[in-house]
């Protein structure tokens, strides 16, 4: 036997109840841990959808399911989503889409630059530009131990992707 063993006064095969208790509360963890992602794996596309909506109503907004299947809402006539997809239930996405058109090629670089800057200071929320470099949006993405667990960070989440929406147009506007 270790000296680990020894001096906590756990014996394996001797039967000790501590032994015993200690062994038992692990096993109750491990069960905990397999049983609660099992139940976040029963989750739905509208399952999701329900619980965003639910949440965004008790917050006062007024969202709604668009043709993707993504929760939409505004705020103060500017469009947010959130980004349902019940194949990774972890995963956990909130966009500010078309925050800027980009119409010149010496546009599309001073918003490269500004993009570049932003990124750099903000905190989860990220500005990209779309595929073919006409449009600037933000996104923030986390990964969560349970699809219900956005409620503890949307709020930060929500005030981060308007920052670097202010960020970016003010380094725009320089």
């Amino acid at each position: 036997m270790d000296s680990l063993s020894k001096g906590a006064g756990l014996t394996p095969a001797g039967g000790s109840a501590r032994w015993s208790k200690l062994f038992g509360m692990v096993m109750f963890c491990v069960l905990i841990l397999m049983v609660l992602p099992l139940q976040a794996q029963d989750m739905s596309e509208q399952d999701l959808q329900n619980m965003y909506v639910s949440y965004l109503r008790e917050e006062g907004y007024s969202p709604w399911v668009d043709d993707d299947g993504d929760v939409a809402f505004e705020r103060s006539d500017l469009n947010f989503y959130i980004a349902v997809n019940e194949g990774d239930l972890e995963y956990f996405q909130l966009l500010f889409p078309g925050i800027y058109s980009i119409d010149t090629p010496e546009e599309r670089q001073r918003a490269a630059d500004a993009i570049s800057v932003v990124n750099r200071r903000r905190k989860v929320a990220k500005i990209f530009m779309n595929t073919n470099e006409t449009s600037v949006s933000v996104v923030a993405e986390v990964f969560l131990r349970n699809p219900g667990d956005f409620r503890g960070t949307f709020s930060r989440m929500f005030d981060n992707v308007l920052l670097a929406a202010q960020n970016f147009l003010e380094a725009m506007e320089e």
